[in-house]
């Protein structure tokens, strides 16, 4: 069984903020909501970011270019300077909409990439938003390593 949930990240204590989109659409808060942290643990335990060894100025493009690979997904805002991007999945079946936004960013070692995937409706996602960061990450993990 999932969680009645709708806004996923792979860090509970520092989770990316939608920007853009956020300024796109003024009268919809985008802030994580703070209740589902407890849900998030509990139900998606192996959820997590994703650490390189190369430096965000390499990974970002890369991860940028898979996203624009994804089908359904449209870019909406790519900040360099902040090594971050913003886009929004169509589902296909009742062509909801999705807010994504990626950070890469600096460690010690590298990079470590975050990611958040939240439904603009309803209030669960019956996992679409945790299988959807899953998917995205285990396919950049792939590339990072070729």
């Amino acid at each position: 069984m999932k969680p009645s949930i709708n806004d996923i990240t792979t860090d509970l204590n520092n989770p990316p903020s939608f920007d853009a989109i956020a300024k796109s659409r003024p009268s919809k808060d985008y802030s994580y909501p703070a209740q589902f942290s407890t849900k998030q643990r509990r139900y998606y335990v192996d959820l997590d970011g994703l650490n390189s060894d190369k430096a965000p100025s390499e990974v970002l493009p890369i991860t940028v270019d898979l996203a624009r690979m994804q089908e359904r997904w449209q870019i909406i805002d790519v900040d360099p300077e902040q090594g971050r991007f913003e886009a929004v999945a169509i589902t296909r079946l009742m062509r909801f909409r999705d807010d994504i936004v990626v950070e890469v960013r600096a460690t010690e070692n590298g990079s470590r990439i975050e990611m958040r995937s939240k439904s603009r409706l309803g209030k669960g996602d019956l996992g679409a938003n945790a299988q959807r960061i899953t998917d995205f990450l285990s396919a950049l993990a792939a590339r990072l390593a070729g």
